[in-house]
């Protein structure tokens, strides 16, 4: 797991507490176990896609554009001409 999944997720999670609200709060409120929630904070997983990084930005109060460019720095692309939008 690249170094970059980490910086979105400590992000997340600096943002989720930030705010009070507890992991298990936001993973019922985004639809996703708690579990997955802690992977993603943990960098066990990548980052989201952009949909969901929006709607979680949009959930924490926080600006969707720059926790986008956060996941996107922890992503590979698979070809130099293939886009990043999830």
């Amino acid at each position: 797991m690249s170094p970059n999944h980490n910086l979105f997720g400590e992000a997340l999670r600096s943002l989720r507490e930030a705010k009070g609200i507890s992991l298990r709060s936001l993973a019922k409120q985004m639809g996703w176990s708690a579990a997955y929630q802690s992977d993603v904070e943990l960098g066990r997983r990548g980052p989201l896609q952009e949909k969901w990084v929006r709607k979680v930005a949009e959930t924490l109060g926080a600006d969707g554009d720059e926790l986008w460019a956060v996941a996107v720095k922890g992503r590979r692309r698979p070809c130099p001409d293939c886009p990043l939008r999830g």
